[in-house]
């Protein structure tokens, strides 16, 4: 579950407002992406760049290039392999997945 601070700043950031802004807006902390490792059975096995970290979860660029379903079990398997709630951000709308 994200703060409510949190929930905000995503809510103004898919109606447009820039991520940045948001959060000062709101007074959650914001850093820019890293990189983290994706990990199977405790091994890493592939590095992925978030765009941003919101409040110490990762935020990823929402993508609607698969069928609803397919998206949703990319995201929980993302958050399992992270071991954390990972948030995905698009133009107009916002989703999570917890691990």
């Amino acid at each position: 579950m994200l703060p409510a601070a949190a929930t905000r700043v995503l809510d103004r950031a898919s109606r447009g407002e820039e991520l940045s802004r948001a959060a000062a807006a709101e007074s959650v902390d914001l850093h820019a992406g890293g990189e983290l490792d994706a990990c199977h059975d405790g091994k890493p096995v592939c590095t992925v760049r978030p765009r941003a970290f919101l409040g110490g979860a990762p935020v990823f660029a929402e993508t609607n290039e698969a069928p609803a379903p397919v998206l949703a079990s990319r995201r929980q398997s993302l958050a399992r392999s992270l071991n954390r709630t990972v948030i995905f951000l698009g133009p107009s709308s916002w989703s999570m997945a917890n691990p």
